[in-house]
C-alpha cells in the first residue's frame, strides 16, 4: 500500500508538474500579450506626447505673433495719442490767444466808450 501511495504521490507530482508547466507557459504568452500592447501604447503615448509639443509650440509662436501684432497697434494708437496731445496744446494756445484778443478787444471798447463820454462832456462845455 506505501508503494500504492507514492506512486499515487508521485502521479500528483508529476501531474501538478505538467499543470504548473502548462500554467507558465499561458502566464509566459499572456505577459507577452500583455507587453506587446504596452510597447503599443509607449509608442502611441510618445506619438501623442509630440504632437502636444508640436502644437504648444504652434500656439507659442502665434502667440508671439499676436503679441508683435498688437504691439504694433498700440504703437500706433500711442502716435496718435502723441498727434492728438500736440494739436490739443495748439489748440489750446489758440483758444488762449483768442481769450487774450477778446479781452484786449472788451478793454479797447470801453476806453473808446469812456473817450467817448469824454469828448461828449468836452463837446457840451464848450457849446
Amino acid at each position: 500500500m506505501n508503494q500504492e501511495l507514492e506512486l499515487v504521490m508521485n502521479t500528483l507530482i508529476s501531474e501538478m508538474g505538467k499543470m504548473e508547466a502548462r500554467i507558465n507557459s499561458r502566464m509566459d504568452k499572456r505577459f507577452e500579450q500583455i507587453d506587446k500592447r504596452l510597447e503599443q501604447h509607449d509608442k502611441r503615448m510618445d506619438r501623442i506626447e509630440e504632437d502636444m509639443k508640436m502644437y504648444v509650440n504652434t500656439l507659442v509662436e502665434e502667440m508671439g505673433k499676436m503679441e508683435a501684432r498688437m504691439d504694433k497697434r498700440f504703437q500706433k494708437v500711442d502716435e496718435r495719442f502723441d498727434k492728438m496731445d500736440v494739436r490739443l496744446d495748439s489748440m489750446q494756445h489758440e483758444i488762449n490767444a483768442c481769450k487774450l484778443a477778446s479781452e484786449t478787444i472788451s478793454i479797447l471798447i470801453q476806453k473808446v466808450d469812456q473817450h467817448e463820454y469824454r469828448i461828449e462832456r468836452l463837446e457840451k462845455k464848450m457849446a
